[in-house]
């Protein structure tokens, strides 16, 4: 949360910053990240960072 914190203030109206619990070790958290995965589902384009649990590769198929 602090790091959503000192985004809005640095960056203001120019980024949305979710309130939903930043928890996946619990059900309302893994609830909360299924929402987020909506929302950006319709996004355009979306910008991450490598070490981000949305851009990590699945493992291999065996």
């Amino acid at each position: 949360m602090e790091i959503k914190k000192e985004f809005k203030e640095k960056f203001g109206d120019h980024i949305i910053v979710s309130i939903l619990s930043s928890d996946r070790g619990s059900s309302q958290g893994i609830k909360d990240a299924f929402t987020e995965l909506l929302v950006l589902s319709r996004c355009r384009l979306l910008l991450g960072s490598w070490w981000s649990s949305y851009s990590m590769s699945p493992p291999p198929l065996r």
